[in-house]
């Protein structure tokens, strides 16, 4: 798929603008697809792809950038580091964003970026700020909000963040996909918070079950917190 990207980088004037659109949305939903599978190598591939249809103006129509796709380009993004590019592109692209959802989406993606920053103060912040009517959103923000706490080791905080999502996923009418991948995200980091530091065999236990367990989107920052306790 790369050589693909090289080619339509190089002839994509050739193509008719409907057809570039077809082909580099094409390359965008394999290589997302890949990377739902597990295959890192995808992430990159899927940010050099969007920065291509970008460029080509083919992601954007009417003028108007959905929320899907402007936090997924940033979450890719981040993932790989590109902090700088999240920075710029949320500066150069918020305002593709309509009117009544960029009053959460943005300061939401600005969180995302203070936290893989490390400023932990700004993302809460900005995630006092945000108050998603949609739920799978509103528990991606509740999700970020209890990782800091986690990380700050603020875990008064932290349980009544847990019980709060516990309580929502309960309530709230998802698929039962999502109420898996957040209710697995709970119970993890209950259970985290709870062994013993340098308790190996529990530590390990726990590491072979958030293995095995799926979906779980935070399993890597599940495994890094494994790893300092």
């Amino acid at each position: 798929i790369s050589l693909l990207r090289e080619a339509v980088g190089k002839h994509g004037d050739l193509l008719a603008a409907t057809d570039l659109r077809h082909v580099i949305l094409m390359a965008i939903n394999l290589c997302i697809s890949n990377m739902n599978k597990g295959r890192e190598p995808y992430i990159r591939e899927s940010f050099e792809w969007y920065k291509l249809g970008f460029m080509n103006d083919v992601i954007i129509e009417n003028n108007l950038l959905t929320r899907e796709t402007y936090l997924n380009v940033i979450s890719i993004a981040l993932k790989l580091n590109e902090f700088e590019w999240a920075n710029e592109f949320i500066g150069n692209n918020s305002d593709q964003l309509e009117d009544n959802i960029r009053e959460n989406t943005e300061p939401f993606a600005k969180a995302s970026l203070g936290y893989e920053r490390k400023d932990f103060g700004k993302a809460m912040r900005l995630l006092v700020m945000v108050d998603f009517k949609h739920p799978v959103y509103n528990l991606l923000a509740k999700t970020l909000l209890l990782k800091i706490y986690y990380e700050l080791d603020e875990f008064d905080a932290m349980d009544s963040q847990l019980d709060s999502m516990a309580t929502y996923i309960r309530r709230k009418k998802l698929s039962n996909l999502h109420k898996d991948h957040f209710g697995n995200i709970v119970r993890y980091v209950r259970q985290l918070s709870r062994v013993p530091h340098g308790d190996r065999v529990k530590l390990e236990d726990l590491r072979t079950r958030i293995l095995e367990t799926s979906p779980l989107a935070e399993k890597k920052w599940l495994l890094e917190q494994l790893d300092v306790r």
